[in-house]
């Protein structure tokens, strides 16, 4: 027989408190308990107040598969790990969050159109999961934008704009942000452009 994982004192009176909390009938002194019991446990509130990893948890079940809910579970902290959560400021990880749950839901619209399509669908369904598709993909492209101006904006790197009179007259433009190049080695970026003058 498994023994049971027995949970913190703390973290059963919190739980028990937000199990009170549920619903519209919920009285005020179960919330102002609620409040006393997260005051005394202030990472709960960043564990309970995730709402990202609150909402990933419900759309990966939605796919109704268990052991789909495992392997996203595993999958979500590899992406963010790829964009740069670890490091990232505190807006840049909401815009990574961001970026995450609208993945997630382009992928669950995706895989519960294959489905539905292997049944057979009429022509107005078939309109409805283009139309849902459509617009999960577009939401999934502006999280991505955002992200990338949030990254931009972060940078701190004032804009560069060199103009080189040639002679003749003519002018040449070269605009970019600002790197520094270290003169003893080649420009790694290839955005880099050493200007010499005669």
């Amino acid at each position: 027989m498994e023994k049971k994982e027995s949970k913190p004192k703390e973290q059963d009176s919190l739980g028990a408190a937000l199990d009170r909390c549920q619903g519209k009938n919920a009285k005020k002194k179960d919330l102002d308990l609620l409040a006393k019991e997260l005051d005394a446990n202030p990472r709960a509130i960043a564990i309970m107040g995730d709402l990202t990893a609150q909402n990933i948890t419900k759309m990966a079940e939605g796919f109704n598969n268990p052991g789909f809910v495992v392997v996203l579970e595993k999958r979500i902290p590899q992406i963010k790990k790829e964009l740069g959560y670890e490091l990232a400021p505190a807006i840049e990880k909401l815009s990574i969050d961001g970026v995450v749950i609208s993945w997630l839901r382009w992928q669950q619209i995706e895989y519960k159109y294959t489905w539905q399509n292997r049944q057979g669908l009429s022509l107005n369904q078939a309109a409805y999961w283009d139309r849902s598709l459509t617009a999960a993909h577009a939401r999934y492209l502006k999280a991505l934008e955002s992200l990338a101006k949030i990254r931009k904006l972060a940078r701190h790197d004032p804009a560069l704009q060199v103009n080189i009179a040639t002679q003749g007259g003519q002018q040449v433009n070269v605009a970019g942000d600002l790197v520094r190049a270290d003169p003893g080695k080649p420009p790694e970026n290839p955005q880099i452009i050493d200007a010499k003058t005669p």
